[in-house]
């Protein structure tokens, strides 16, 4: 098996960028990617999800990335006087969990993990509650 480092992933992303949410740093307000554009990450990504206005990718490895709006937390990371992210940003208060599952609703997240790899499942939710 190859290390996550070796590996990549080709996105493809289209649609509103508004709020950052397709993790291509654009620097309009009201941007609109008409035809996909190709985004290659250093990772190999295992899911993708996308809530309104925010967007998750798990790694091969289980580590969560976020992007887009965090006006209610649902990026679950921490922005100094930004609401928002134009591109993936890692969950820190999850890198010791191996991350499975991910969904994104309209402004909340909710993964399932595991802390090791003897424990069962745990669920995780933040956002607007």
């Amino acid at each position: 098996m190859s290390k996550e480092s070796d590996s990549y992933t080709e996105v493809y992303v289209w649609g509103s960028d508004s709020h950052g949410q397709l993790g291509i740093e654009s620097q309009q307000q009201e941007s609109v990617v008409r035809i996909p554009r190709s985004c290659t990450f250093n990772i190999l990504i295992a899911q993708i999800s996308c809530g309104a206005s925010h967007s998750a990718l798990i790694t091969g490895l289980g580590h969560l990335y976020m992007m887009g709006d965090n006006t209610y937390g649902q990026l679950g990371v921490q922005l100094s006087a930004e609401t928002r992210a134009g591109s993936p940003c890692l969950v820190e208060s999850m890198k010791r969990h191996v991350v499975g599952r991910v969904s994104c609703g309209r402004d909340f997240t909710v993964v399932i993990a595991k802390k090791g790899e003897e424990e069962g499942n745990e669920v995780y939710g933040w956002g607007n509650n």
